[in-house]
């Protein structure tokens, strides 16, 4: 077979930073505050997100130095915006952090008791934390090939439970609202579309390829997107008001144990290489943004996170609703100002440039402003 091309490995990075836990969060929000409302707010959100990944992307074509999205907010704004991302940036680590651990380990234990196996999900969790921290030590490259296996795996496991689920869809199921809750899918949505930490990792994959960035970074975020609706659309129609928070439980009823296996499998895969990607950014940005240059400088941050888990912080829809809705849209507003600044100060030449009126950053900043103050005071 012909190897993947170096865009082909740069998107995987960008679509396993973006698919991951909030995957299975989407469809129960979905079903609580209907099908239709959850839609609408889908196809808003990945449009605003699509526009934000090429708005950072030329961020980072316009700066020499090399930072993770900390950085640039240091670089362009002042101490205020400083101080507020160092806020998201705490609360997005350790709330995705605690989020892949709740749901990685009980993947795993669920696939595992197919085979007779019993294992605590807690165990799993912590010991993949052990593993996951190999693979992040063995560099970028390493992580990216994980990354474009699992991609195409993903793909495949989301067309079987598809190709299985259809048959069994019922229209009953697709309520236009059920006139609650019609807000909880904002923050598991922005979760779940949200790549800012891999943007910057597909730059560092394309390093002498930067004509092939804009186009990484549209396919990096569209081919998420396609999976995530796909997916809801058969686990909303397939189990309808008994959609779980974690999606595949859910559809054991209706297809069986078997497609519940896979289904496992591909959600062990997929908070597996969030996790990874989160890591390799999170240490990334130790180094630029921080200062912290010895290798293992990014394991002892960490340890907050594997000890909230293990205390028992384990309400899954509860984190990643609250790190999208309040952190997510902090850190896309800060973006917006970010590409302000960056179109007057930036210290390099783009690629490619973005003609965006300031009429649709402004309505994009009041979309997150208000999707923020509704998360904290709901």
């Amino acid at each position: 077979m012909k190897r993947p091309s170096t865009f082909w490995y740069a998107v995987a990075l960008l679509v396993a930073s973006t698919v991951g836990i909030g995957f299975f969060g989407i469809p129960y929000t979905f079903a609580r505050a209907g099908f239709g409302v959850g839609f609408i707010l889908f196809a808003i959100l990945t449009v605003l997100i699509l526009i934000t990944n090429l708005l950072y992307g030329e961020i980072i074509l316009r700066t020499h130095e090399r930072h993770q999205f900390v950085g640039y907010v240091r670089l362009y704004l002042g101490r205020w915006a400083r101080l507020a991302n160092l806020f998201t940036f705490w609360v997005s680590v350790y709330g995705a952090f605690i989020g892949i651990l709740i749901v990685n380990g009980e993947f795993l234990s669920k696939f595992l008791s197919f085979f007779g196996y019993r294992v605590s999900p807690a165990l799993l969790s912590t010991l993949f934390v052990v593993v996951a921290i190999g693979l992040v030590y063995a560099g970028l490259k390493t992580v990216s090939h994980v990354d474009f296996v699992v991609m195409a795996v993903s793909i495949a496991i989301v067309g079987l439970i598809a190709v299985f689920g259809i048959p069994h869809l019922s229209s009953d199921n697709f309520v236009f609202s059920n006139r609650q809750a019609w807000f909880l899918p904002f923050g598991v949505i922005l979760f779940a579309l949200n790549a800012i930490q891999g943007v910057p990792l597909v730059r560092e994959a394309l390093i002498g390829k930067e004509r092939l960035y804009r186009r990484a970074l549209l396919w990096g975020t569209l081919i998420p997107a396609v999976l995530y609706i796909v997916f809801i659309v058969v686990v909303v129609g397939v189990s309808g008001a008994n959609t779980s928070p974690s999606a595949i439980s859910g559809l054991a009823p209706k297809l069986g144990r078997g497609i519940v296996m896979v289904g496992s499998l591909f959600g062990f895969l997929t908070s597996s290489t969030i996790f990874l990607s989160i890591i390799t950014a999170f240490r990334m940005s130790l180094r630029e943004d921080f200062q912290l240059r010895r290798r293992g400088d990014f394991l002892l941050p960490l340890l907050p996170g594997l000890i909230l888990f293990l205390l028992g912080v384990r309400n899954f829809i509860e984190i990643i609703g609250l790190v999208g809705g309040i952190a997510v849209s902090i850190d896309m507003i800060l973006l917006l100002m970010v590409y302000a600044k960056s179109k007057e100060k930036g210290n390099r030449i783009p690629e490619y440039s973005l003609n965006i009126p300031r009429l649709l950053l402004y309505l994009m900043m009041g979309i997150f402003t208000i999707g923020a103050l509704y998360t904290i005071f709901t």
